[in-house]
């Protein structure tokens, strides 16, 4: 159960969370435990003994005067009914990657007849809210996925640099991002040897059983090392993960029954149960950046804020047919072979109620959902504007991602 920085404080004082006891036991926590440190990299407060990963989403950018940041944003134009969206897939600076955590709608404007522009502002670690900026004229490239490649302005801060949650490399122009398999020493000695990794079956959470489409999966955390890293990755040691629907205010002390008592405003996942031990051996890959699959978003009504977040923001995969495997080279590098597929569309939960909060995490069929539009050879910006006021939602056909209950999954 997290806090976000701008929610009323718990404790009743009238300030918000981020000005009042999130701030005093910050302060408490650096001046008793000097050794707790803030990463930047992760979004997370680091200890000897645990990683506490922070829910900020701070919505307000000090930054939009400042002097811009040159670099590149991945996204692509999506619909859902009676709306359309661009997902901020990646955000590429000169020493690594950032993965947006929220973001809102996008604003589109016309300069002249052929120069349009798109603002929106996502949410990145440290609480920070960031103005990127791009331009039609920007596009250097459309990949298979459907998403696009943009040169782009960052309005952040001077150090946006350290922010960067991963590295990445290039080949032949082609960006690989750095990204970890963590397993078990039965299946790494497996994986390395055949230098092949074979698809899972599970969906997000591990309770059911994907029947048409698999997945490899990966993470920019270097390494699992508490039960909170198992978290961030969809996994448990006790099998459980709560969210709660965005209505719901926090008592000042939580009771022991809290799940049966607010059952109606706290959705709580069955997730893939594990530990830190059974993910004790890391595998670094190199995967291009048009590989992976595109992330499910939760859209949030906060106040009169209306935003979205992306959904298991630490975790990527690579969308596979049923049954494939993975093969990469002597230098853990994977490419594009035919067993990889693509997604048309993605989940979108209203974080509302609690279907929504779930919808995510299931994976089956389920009416929140957003198609992903080809844009062709047009930038989304001039696919905008000359699809505009139609209904694009409507007439896409896309292929479901069909899943089975089984009694033998990782949940139990």
């Amino acid at each position: 159960m997290k806090i976000g920085r701008n929610d009323p404080c718990p404790c009743g004082i009238g300030k918000k969370y981020k000005k009042c006891c999130l701030l005093k036991t910050s302060i408490a926590m650096q001046a008793k435990n000097p050794e707790i440190k803030y990463n930047k990299q992760f979004n997370r407060y680091e200890s000897d003994l645990d990683h506490h990963y922070a829910n900020f989403n701070n919505q307000g950018c000090d930054y939009t005067d400042s002097k811009p940041y040159l670099g590149k944003i991945k996204c692509r134009l999506v619909h859902e009914a009676g709306n359309s969206i661009i997902i901020p897939d990646y955000l590429l600076l000169k020493n690594g990657w950032i993965q947006p955590l929220h973001f809102t709608a996008p604003f589109f404007y016309k300069l002249d007849e052929k120069s349009i522009g798109c603002d929106f502002f996502i949410d990145i670690q440290n609480g920070e809210t960031i103005k990127v900026r791009f331009y039609n004229y920007q596009l250097l490239k459309t990949y298979q996925d459907k998403s696009q490649l943009f040169e782009c302005e960052i309005f952040g801060p001077a150090d946006i640099e350290d922010y960067a949650c991963g590295e990445y490399e290039k080949f032949d122009d082609k960006i690989y991002f750095k990204l970890y398999h963590h397993t078990n020493e039965g299946s790494y000695k497996g994986i390395t040897s055949s230098k092949t990794l074979r698809s899972s079956k599970w969906n997000y959470r591990g309770s059911k059983e994907c029947i048409n489409y698999h997945f490899a999966y990966f993470t920019h955390i270097p390494e699992v090392k508490y039960s909170n890293d198992l978290i961030t990755v969809a996994m448990s040691a006790d099998g459980n993960i709560d969210y709660i629907v965005d209505s719901f205010v926090l008592p000042r002390v939580m009771p022991r029954d809290y799940r049966k008592r607010f059952e109606n405003s706290i959705y709580t996942a069955k997730v893939y149960r594990s530990t830190t031990t059974d993910r004790n051996h890391t595998i670094e890959f190199l995967i291009p950046l048009e590989l992976l699959d595109v992330k499910h978003i939760y859209l949030h009504h906060q106040s009169n804020l209306f935003f979205y977040e992306m959904c298991f923001p630490y975790i990527h995969r690579i969308k596979l047919k049923a049954n494939s495997i993975l093969p990469f080279t002597d230098d853990f590098r994977i490419e594009y072979n035919d067993g990889i597929a693509t997604s048309e569309y993605s989940i979108i939960g209203d974080a509302r109620n609690k279907e929504g909060l779930a919808a995510p995490f299931e994976e089956d069929e389920t009416s929140f959902i957003y198609k992903i539009e080809d844009c062709g050879n047009e930038s989304i910006h001039d696919f905008w504007f000359g699809h505009e006021n139609k209904d694009l939602f409507t007439g896409k056909n896309v292929e479901k991602l069909k899943i089975k209950d089984v009694d033998d999954n990782p949940t139990k």
